[in-house]
């Protein structure tokens, strides 16, 4: 691959194309630009030798649109071994019945948009499908990433809701990024950003002390001065989001016209009146995200 690059890196043609890049960029009509005639290994050279250079100068994330996930994975690979910082954007796993469901690829597609926001990626690999599926609104995400820190004000019950909202399953001990647990003046959770699970302990509505522990014995391993709290998941019901869903579902019930659909509603509708999570919040993901913002949207 090096000596492929250092090839690419001579060809008049090359800096042809990137400086066509340039004008496009600068370009107040932003319009796509086709590479033809590079065959065998030459265009993924290429492509790690562009990204390279676009990223030095524009210092903004390069998206790279794949053909799939197969093609999609071995760019990636190919500009992380290149030294270039490169995140695969996953397709989203769409749920729109009760069951329960993994949100490994949420959580995944959740990194990739932290980093972005946080300016530590420097390319992003996606494929046609993942690119304009909705996702969680900018604005929303970065309000949403908080910092707790040792001495500060909040109650343990405030936490608690907090982890809810944020789409963490609250569960006797935590085990995997998403769960939290609860036990009196201290609360375990696991981050998807984080190798290791987080124990806050509370000295009456203060942070008191803050440690990673290791699953499997559940000892504390490193003692920690603040720690990132994100969302665990992709698709999150806030509270007025949850009161115009609510309403929507009603008016819906009102219209159903077959058993298995009222039934579906009644459920939905329960889950929401009651706080517990809702499985197929997906189906509802226009109500939830009415601003439509996809991965375009952190990258422009």
């Amino acid at each position: 691959m090096k000596r492929i690059t250092s090839l690419i890196e001579k060809d008049k043609e090359f800096f042809a194309s990137l400086e066509t890049a340039r004008d496009i960029l600068s370009a107040e009509e932003k319009l796509p630009i086709a590479v033809n005639g590079l065959s065998g290994g030459a265009h993924y050279a290429y492509i790690t030798e562009a990204t390279r250079r676009l990223y030095a100068e524009c210092g903004a994330p390069v998206l790279i649109v794949a053909e799939g996930e197969g093609e999609r994975n071995k760019i990636t690979s190919l500009l992380n071994s290149a030294g270039v910082r490169a995140e695969s954007y996953l397709s989203r796993e769409l749920v729109f019945h009760n069951i329960s469901a993994s949100h490994d690829n949420e959580r995944e597609r959740l990194s990739v948009l932290l980093s972005i926001l946080g300016g530590a990626t420097q390319a992003v690999v996606t494929t046609p499908d993942a690119l304009v599926s909705v996702t969680v609104p900018m604005e929303l995400l970065s309000r949403l990433v908080t910092t707790l820190s040792l001495g500060v004000e909040i109650s343990p019950e405030e936490l608690t809701e907090r982890l809810v909202t944020l789409g963490f399953a609250r569960c006797d001990t935590v085990e995997a990024p998403g769960q939290f647990a609860r036990r009196g003046g201290i609360v375990d959770f696991f981050v998807s950003s984080d190798s290791e699970p987080i124990r806050v302990e509370f000295f009456g509505d203060e942070i008191d002390r803050i440690v990673s522990f290791d699953v499997i014995t559940q000892r504390a391993v490193e003692s920690r001065k603040e720690v990132k709290l994100s969302p665990a998941i992709e698709v999150m019901i806030r509270g007025e989001v949850r009161d115009a869903l609510i309403s929507q579902i009603k008016k819906l019930i009102s219209v159903a016209k077959t058993e298995s659909a009222l039934a579906s509603l009644k459920r939905d509708l329960a889950a929401l009146e009651s706080g517990t999570v809702l499985e197929s919040r997906d189906k509802y993901l226009g109500v939830i995200y009415s601003e439509g913002q996809t991965l375009m949207s952190y990258l422009t």
